[in-house]
C-alpha cells in the first residue's frame, strides 16, 4: 500500500527563490548542500554522494560529465507520474568517466546518449547501474564498438530510444527495458532478458559474440540479422514475426508468428500511454526461462509503472500566488513514499 503523506509548510517572508529556481541537492558524509546549478553541483560533490535533480530542463552544452562516484536521482520521465515536479531533462550527452566508477543513475530524461568517458583514457568505468531512465543510446565506452575497460555494468527497466552498444564489455546485464534499435557488440557475458525489443530502426543484433537473449518479446518483422554474429544464444523468446533464427543447438524454447500479447498497447514506437501487461491469455505468460513472464513485466525485477525512482515522490503540491495579509503563505505538499 502507498503512503501518501501531506505537510503544511508556513512560510514568513515568501522568497521566489524558493520555489521559483531549480535547486540540486547533495547529500553525503558532509551533511546536505543546495547549488543553483549543475556546474557547482558536479564541481563540489564528493564520492558516494547522492545528487538530486529538479524537475526541468539541465543545461549542460558541454556534456553532462560525471567524474566522482554519485547516486544521481531525478523526478522521473513519466509524463503522468511527474505532473507535480515536472520531468528531469538533462539537455546533452551524459558520460560516466572512470572515476565515476561505482555510480548510478535514476528517473532521468536524457535527451542525448549515455556513454562511458569521452575517449580511449577515460572509459573504464566500472560498477555501473543506470535505470528508470530515458535515452538515445547507451555506448558501453566512448563510441560503444572499442573495448575501453568498463565492466559490471546493469541496465534496468530503462527506455533506449535507439541501440544498445556494448563494445564487448564483461559483465553487462540489461532487464526489463525497452530497445527501438538493434544490440551491438556484445560478449559472452552479455545478458539480455525480458526486454521489449521494438526494432524500429537497423538489426537487431549485430556484431556479437555468445550473447545471451531470454524471456525478450521481439516486436519486429523481417531484417533481423546483420551477420557478423557467432555463438549466440536465445531461450525463451516471444517472436511476433516468422522464425527468423533457423536450427541451432543453443537457440531452445522460443516462440514464433505471436498475437494477443499485450492489454492495451500499440505496436512499434513506445508510447507512455501504453499498457504493456499481457492479456490473460497470452502466450509470453509463464513463457520465461525462470517459468515466469516474457517482457518487461517479468522476472525477478518487473518494471516499475511510472518508472518513479525510489526515494519519496511528490505526488502533489499547492503553491499560493501571494502571501496572506500577514505576509505569509501556505503551501501544501503531497509526497508518496516508494517501496523500491
Amino acid at each position: 500500500m502507498k503512503k501518501y503523506i501531506l505537510i503544511f509548510i508556513l512560510l514568513l517572508g515568501f522568497s521566489p527563490f524558493v520555489f521559483g529556481q531549480n535547486v540540486f541537492t547533495l547529500d553525503g558524509v558532509s551533511g546536505t548542500r543546495a547549488y543553483s546549478n549543475i556546474d557547482s553541483a558536479l564541481k563540489y560533490a564528493q564520492d558516494g554522494d547522492y545528487l538530486y535533480l529538479p524537475g526541468g530542463t539541465i543545461n549542460a552544452p558541454a556534456g553532462f560529465m560525471v567524474k566522482k562516484r554519485l547516486n544521481i536521482i531525478g523526478t522521473g520521465h513519466y509524463p503522468d507520474s511527474t505532473s507535480a515536479t515536472g520531468i528531469t531533462i538533462i539537455n546533452s550527452n551524459v558520460h560516466f568517466w572512470t572515476e565515476a566508477s561505482g555510480s548510478m543513475m535514476q528517473g532521468v530524461f536524457v535527451v542525448g546518449s549515455v556513454l562511458l568517458g569521452t575517449d580511449a583514457n577515460n572509459s573504464a568505468a566500472k560498477n555501473i547501474l543506470i535505470s528508470r531512465c530515458s535515452f538515445v543510446t547507451l555506448h558501453l565506452s566512448f563510441n560503444g564498438v572499442n573495448y575501453g575497460g568498463a565492466e559490471n555494468i546493469i541496465v534496468r527497466e530503462c527506455i533506449a530510444r535507439g541501440e544498445f552498444a556494448f563494445a564487448s564489455a564483461p559483465n553487462v546485464l540489461v532487464e526489463n527495458c525497452v530497445v527501438h534499435g538493434g544490440v551491438l557488440y556484445g560478449g559472452p557475458q552479455t545478458i539480455i532478458r525480458n526486454c521489449m525489443m521494438l526494432r524500429t530502426m537497423g538489426n537487431a543484433v549485430i556484431h556479437c559474440n555468445g550473447t545471451r537473449f531470454e524471456n525478450n518479446i521481439y516486436m519486429t518483422s523481417g531484417g533481423f540479422w546483420s551477420g557478423n554474429n557467432t555463438g549466440l544464444q536465445f531461450y525463451n523468446n516471444i517472436f511476433k514475426e516468422t522464425d527468423p533464427l533457423g536450427s541451432n543447438p543453443m537457440y531452445l524454447n522460443n516462440k514464433f508468428s505471436v498475437t494477443n500479447l499485450f492489454a492495451d498497447a500499440p505496436e512499434g514506437a513506445f508510447s507512455y500511454e501504453g499498457n504493456y501487461r499481457l492479456k490473460n491469455d497470452s502466450p509470453a505468460k509463464n513463457a520465461g526461462f525462470d517459468g515466469k513472464d516474457c517482457g518487461i513485466y517479468g522476472g525477478a525485477n518487473p518494471y516499475k509503472d511510472g518508472a518513479l525512482p525510489v526515494n519519496p515522490h511528490i505526488r502533489a503540491k499547492v503553491l499560493p500566488a501571494q502571501t496572506d495579509a500577514q505576509g505569509k503563505i501556505n503551501v501544501q505538499v503531497t509526497v508518496a513514499a516508494q517501496n523500491n
